[in-house]
């Protein structure tokens, strides 16, 4: 076994334990942790006495040779005039530890913080490796204290599990373990829907592209930004003139959607935003930092919906509930204008309904929050 030598670069911790295995393999980790006593000049003793105290010698000077190989020239004055191996341990201990390592390491402790991109297993182990630290250095970290330490020092994607944690567990006898298993599953969770949700939209992007490409090569039918029909490239239909411009609304032809003055338009429209606002106002909807997804409990809000056979969704307290189907609801806005909420999930058991503003940050939307 080769053990790196002991000098201000070292990792002292790491060299303790490698020298403490070290000096067990050859029996001598007992003399240097225990010492002997030397017996006093006038002191008799007996011929089994001398034969045992001349081999306790000998293991001392062992260990202490050990010693001498294990440490730079600084280290090795420090030790040179030790009389034993166990005072020569005790010196090394107090230059690479002593009160001032124990400060620095328990400062590192209390900053410790979780990284943006960083695994929750990977800065559990970061947290550990800090407490185990703090006890070779003679000041052991319960568990509960790493629990608190850990739930407290996540990113804000871990918000809510750790606020259901807190409440519904006994941070008191909750293990380091059982803390990392329902923090790496809502890690889990989490990624596996956001995989889902890119994948569709990139499915969607690919689609719209296929779309533009195949229109731009066929110069067929579309709507223009006026809202009406007919052959042509470009945003207006090209040069069609106006008498051949078809609404798309009414159906008639001369002009363009915006102009419409059809009442069964005007109607439509009216009777559109009215149903549509009274979705969204009759009920309450809860803006959530941890959810993963909009999700929403009335299937009438929906105005468009896609049913499935089979789904769940999961809540930071492990339970779960079923997913029914996806889909679209719409909304007034304060300008007037009707919005759309998409990917919306229909979670029939759900009573309160949930706006994901993770969600919505993907979708470019931007979020105020006022006291």
């Amino acid at each position: 076994m080769t053990v790196p030598q002991l000098s201000k670069k070292t990792n002292y911790d790491n060299w303790c334990l490698q020298m403490k295995t070290l000096l067990g393999s050859q029996s001598l980790w007992d003399i240097v942790e225990k010492g002997y006593r030397e017996p006093e000049e006038d002191e008799d003793q007996s011929v089994a006495q001398i034969a045992t105290l001349e081999k306790t010698r000998v293991k001392d000077k062992s260990a202490l040779y050990f010693l001498y190989n294990v440490v730079d020239e600084l280290g090795f004055e420090k030790i040179a005039n030790a009389a034993s191996s166990k005072k020569a341990w005790k010196i090394l201990e107090f230059a690479h530890r002593g009160n001032h390592r124990v400060r620095q390491i328990r400062l590192e402790f209390e900053c410790l913080k979780m990284e943006d991109k960083e695994q929750v297993s990977e800065y559990i182990t970061r947290v550990e490796k800090l407490a185990n630290q703090l006890g070779r250095n003679g000041e052991p970290m319960p568990a509960s204290r790493i629990v608190e330490k850990i739930l407290r020092s996540l990113t804000d994607d871990f918000e809510s599990i750790a606020c259901v944690i807190e409440e519904s567990k006994d941070l008191s006898i909750l293990s380091v373990e059982e803390l990392a298993g329902s923090l790496e599953a809502h890690e889990q969770r989490r990624r596996k829907m956001k995989n889902t949700l890119d994948q569709a939209l990139q499915a969607q992007l690919d689609l719209n592209e296929t779309r533009n490409t195949q229109g731009r090569r066929s110069g067929g039918q579309g709507r223009g930004d006026h809202g009406g029909r007919g052959k042509g490239r470009g945003d207006h239909g090209g040069s069609q003139p106006r008498s051949e411009v078809e609404c798309y609304k009414c159906g008639k032809l001369g002009h363009y959607a915006k102009e419409c003055r059809s009442a069964n338009c005007y109607n439509y429209e009216k009777s559109e935003a009215e149903l549509d606002s009274s979705c969204l106002n009759n009920s309450v909807w809860y803006l959530d930092t941890g959810a993963s997804n909009h999700m929403c409990g009335e299937e009438s809000f929906f105005n468009e919906l896609i049913k499935v056979k089979a789904g769940f969704v999961s809540f930071g307290d492990d339970s779960k509930v079923a997913v029914k189907g996806h889909g679209t609801i719409k909304h007034m806005q304060k300008d007037g204008r009707v919005g759309e909420i998409r990917n919306v999930y229909y979670v029939p058991e759900l009573k309160s309904n949930i706006l994901s503003m993770g969600q919505m940050m993907e979708k470019g939307n931007s979020v105020l929050i006022k006291d």
